[in-house]
């Protein structure tokens, strides 16, 4: 089943990419982005907020996948998305975590239904003092016509992902 579902989602990606925007949805495309930046924000906002219940039943979907230095983890239900952020959570709060902020966020609408955010943040202390700068990007599906994430990828800062332009 795992091994499906990262096939899945890398058909997914490479199918975007090598397509781009050529469904027509040109119009579409800045209201879906709008709608993208609005679910990294309330992510990104929650996370802060250490509501890892929340970010299980709003930003992500179930099944999801977190692609990390350390491998692969799929989570396959809501409760199990729920234990990989308070398990992502808990070392950060040691450290006095108190938010992350975006500097830079790339979103390519591959087709109606998909869409991958690349982005880039520093995540900060309650002093303000920074703990590290760190990259993502986000492979996002429409669930009922809302935006979710179905995965995450981490990296670097530097290496942002960028949308071919027409």
């Amino acid at each position: 089943m795992r091994a499906n579902l990262v096939r899945g989602l890398s058909i997914v990606l490479l199918m975007g990419c090598l397509q781009g925007t050529g469904f027509g949805q040109a119009a579409s495309d800045t209201a879906a982005k709008a709608q993208i930046l609005a679910v990294l924000d309330d992510y990104f906002r929650l996370f802060g907020e250490g509501r890892a219940d929340l970010i299980s039943m709003r930003i992500y979907t179930a099944p999801s996948q977190s692609l990390g230095n350390g491998g692969i983890e799929v989570s396959m239900t809501s409760a199990d998305v729920r234990a990989r952020f308070e398990k992502s959570l808990a070392p950060l709060a040691a450290q006095g975590y108190a938010r992350s902020e975006r500097s830079a966020t790339n979103v390519c609408v591959l087709n109606p239904s998909a869409a991958v955010a690349s982005t880039r943040f520093k995540r900060l202390r309650r002093d303000n003092s920074v703990i590290g700068e760190f990259g993502a990007t986000y492979v996002l599906g429409k669930v009922s016509n809302e935006w979710r994430i179905v995965s995450l990828i981490g990296h670097g800062p530097k290496n942002l992902l960028e949308c071919a332009s027409e």
